[in-house]
């Protein structure tokens, strides 16, 4: 699929080479190929019991799909040298939408959440939810948020996962705490509004959408959370919502934090990282033979002394050749890998970093515009922004997930 000479991301593409297989079987040149889901197949996969396993894993999982969504955005043109319906050229284009969006939220996906959790917290410190103690809480846990954060880099760009594995799960149970605290945050919010929706007795439906920051929450969390239940219920298929619900939640932040910073600081990392390929490669041995004898060449007498001696001194007085060093084409392909990881990974940590700065007045921006209320108007329009993303997306998928049962109900598969 990929030779040794392959580009870097063509290689990291075909990591997920059923992806590109489906984007090219729908596109292909004058056909007009479907692919269909079928709910009753079954699969069978190893489970990796590790920490050090599953970030290998989900390291070729994420940077897979990542190139292979850009390739197939990128190519999205193709569809229309197809010969599908314009109906489905028109929903084709509709999906490729979609996955520019969601790629966008992959791609700031540190930034956003970092935001998220600033701004949450941040709000626990007003005097009528916890006050001095919630802006104590705040400096707190941003402080090793982002003591944490930094640790993830640097294991992911020095370390391998297998001599890490302390380290990768005590940042695993600190990112739960820090998911517990944002969830804490969330409910807390939206309980002490409400409270306050309610407490003069004149409350209504209307009173919800003048209250803009509140009826965004409300959206969020319903469109999120009850669209998945609602979903799981459509398809007969809602245990994983109660035997799984809750440790998908806790482990958000670290699928953010630890997976996709581990997958894009090694994006020269090719190889396919499955269970097993972690174990530490068998040294090499001594051959002995079966006498156990060796051949050593001494001087005989004072002539072949001095005549060592003599060559020895001439070695001395004579200059050093001048060292040539020469690469192999294993060593150029290695270096081109490696600098291209650190282009992407410099290039990703500046737009996550612009996005926060830009959003909190950062880094330098508060002086261009020292106004404090437009930063917080910022804050509370990227919110709304993030809010009404996660909603809107939630949507665009419970349709989806609807259309298919529709179109199940008279496929028969």
């Amino acid at each position: 699929m990929h030779g040794a000479n392959a580009g870097i991301f063509t290689a990291n593409m075909y990591l997920a080479e059923d992806r590109i297989l489906c984007f090219e079987l729908v596109a292909k040149r004058n056909c007009q190929w479907i692919l269909q889901y079928v709910k009753s197949s079954t699969g069978e996969t190893d489970v990796p019991d590790r920490m050090a396993e599953f970030i290998l894993q989900r390291r070729r999982w994420l940077n897979g799909s990542f190139f292979a969504a850009v390739y197939s955005i990128a190519h999205f043109y193709q569809i229309f040298r197809s010969n599908h319906s314009a109906t489905r050229k028109f929903m084709l284009l509709i999906e490729f939408i979609y996955q520019t969006i969601n790629m966008l939220f992959a791609w700031f996906a540190i930034g956003n959440f970092f935001l998220v959790f600033h701004i949450l917290t941040k709000s626990l410190g007003a005097e009528n939810l916890l006050g001095e103690a919630g802006r104590i809480l705040g400096v707190v846990f941003e402080w090793l948020y982002l003591a944490t954060l930094m640790t993830s880099f640097i294991l992911a760009l020095g370390n391998r996962p297998q001599g890490s594995n302390k380290f990768y799960m005590t940042m695993v149970y600190f990112w739960i705490g820090i998911m517990i605290y944002l969830t804490f945050a969330a409910i807390f919010i939206t309980v002490k509004s409400i409270q306050a929706e309610t407490s003069d007795g004149d409350f209504s439906f209307s009173s919800i959408f003048s209250n803009h920051q509140f009826f965004s929450m409300i959206v969020s969390l319903m469109s999120t959370y009850v669209l998945w239940i609602v979903a799981s219920l459509l398809f007969f298929d809602p245990w994983h919502m109660v035997t799984c619900f809750l440790q998908y939640i806790l482990l958000t932040p670290t699928y953010i934090n630890v997976l996709n910073i581990y997958a894009f600081c090694n994006t020269h990392d090719i190889t396919w990282g499955t269970k097993g390929d972690d174990k530490a490669e068998k040294l090499p041995s001594a051959t002995l033979k079966p006498s156990g004898k060796v051949d050593v060449s001494i001087p005989q007498d004072d002539g072949d002394l001095n005549a060592q001696y003599e060559a020895e001194l001439a070695k001395f007085a004579s200059k050093a050749p001048k060292e040539v060093r020469n690469f192999s084409e294993e060593d150029k392909q290695e270096d081109y890998y490696r600098g291209f990881r650190s282009a992407v990974v410099l290039v990703w940590i500046f737009c996550n970093f612009a996005l926060a700065a830009l959003v909190l007045s950062a880094a330098g921006l508060e002086r261009i515009n020292p106004d404090d209320t437009k930063g917080q108007q910022r804050s509370t329009i990227y919110m709304a922004v993030v809010l009404w993303s996660v909603a809107g997306l939630s949507l665009f998928r419970f349709i989806g997930a609807l259309w298919f049962l529709i179109a199940r109900l008279f496929r028969g598969v």
